[in-house]
């Protein structure tokens, strides 16, 4: 089997990796401490997660949205799959049900312990498609005032889908990206001449790209323990090895959009220092004989990228391939 295009997947990845600057580089609007665990038999994942969420507005905000994107391929009615035509497309792949995913929220807190579960709905503000499943509305029983931040804790478990759109796996590979319960973008009045604040929380659609907020991550994965992870961010410590044959992967970063990670068997790590950054290449045995070559390629990169947008803000960088 081919891997080419795990190098294009992980390419988002450049932009995730902490800052080593004491002076934050962004408003930190949304902030994620997730614990995961992957079934590599279910093909699932187990998580909980706190978010700490900021109100970038003068607003009142009364109810929190959030973007469920593994829902796109919970059903072949979801907005994804009527625009996409992807029932067609991946007909074999539906009917032995590797390709369907979902994500549940089971439970919802604030940081009062109110239960927020019994407030939650599915929204569908593009096109009132009710099979969609895309966009969680949660109605709040304490209001974010203007600037001020909220916690919350919430539990769930995604069904991951056989590799396909940006996300999946293969056999025992292991991309995950949109694989995590998001919130949405709050934007103030004025914001793209927006005459009052509201959520800019679309449903998952064929054609578009994904929009979030900065803000700062930890993520703790627990896998398999012949497993590897690449992800984004810094490790500030070794895998904890556990007494159930699984090790638990820490990552952390600061000032990023999102969180995407990748984890298989087979990967072999490789490194190197270049002006700062460490640079991580985890590939496959077949293919690590293109060391030389990918660390004769990045540095270049990195060095095009600095003469035309600035300089490389992050202490490290992961490469899959």
């Amino acid at each position: 089997m081919k891997y080419s295009y795990i190098i294009l997947l992980f390419a988002m990845l450049s932009f995730g990796f902490q800052s080593p600057s004491e002076v934050p580089m962004s408003n930190r609007v949304a902030n994620y401490d997730i614990q995961v665990r992957l079934d590599t038999e279910q093909k699932k994942l187990f998580a909980h997660t706190k978010l700490v969420w900021k109100n970038p507005s003068t607003d009142t905000v009364r109810d929190l949205q959030f973007h469920l994107y593994y829902n796109a391929f919970k059903n072949s009615e979801s907005t994804f799959f009527k625009e996409r035509g992807m029932s067609a497309i991946f007909e074999e792949e539906l009917k032995a049900e590797c390709a369907w995913s979902w994500v549940d929220i089971q439970k919802m807190t604030d940081e009062e312990g109110n239960d927020l579960t019994t407030q939650m709905k599915y929204i569908q503000p593009d096109d009132n498609n009710g099979f969609d499943q895309t966009v969680l509305q949660v109605l709040l029983v304490q209001p974010v005032l203007p600037h001020q931040t909220i916690e919350i804790d919430y539990d769930w478990e995604a069904k991951i889908p056989k590799a396909m759109i940006r996300t999946g796996y293969n056999k025992d590979f292991y991309f995950m990206a949109q694989w995590f319960p998001k919130v949405g973008v709050y934007e103030p009045a004025g914001m793209r001449y927006a005459k009052k604040g509201g959520w800019n929380c679309h449903q998952y659609h064929s054609s578009g790209e994904y929009y979030s907020d900065f803000g700062n991550y930890k993520v703790e994965m627990t896998v398999p323990d012949n497993f590897v992870i690449g992800a984004s961010g810094t490790m500030p410590h070794s895998p904890k090895n556990n007494n159930d044959h699984t090790k638990t992967w820490t990552f952390e970063v600061d000032d990023v959009i999102d969180f995407a990670w990748g984890a298989s068997p087979h990967f072999v790590e490789q490194t190197m220092d270049w002006e700062g950054v460490q640079i991580r290449l985890l590939t496959y045995p077949e293919h690590v004989h293109f060391k030389e070559r990918y660390f004769s390629i990045l540095p270049k990169a990195l060095d095009y990228m600095e003469a035309h947008f600035g300089k490389y803000p992050y202490p490290s960088l992961t490469v899959i391939a």
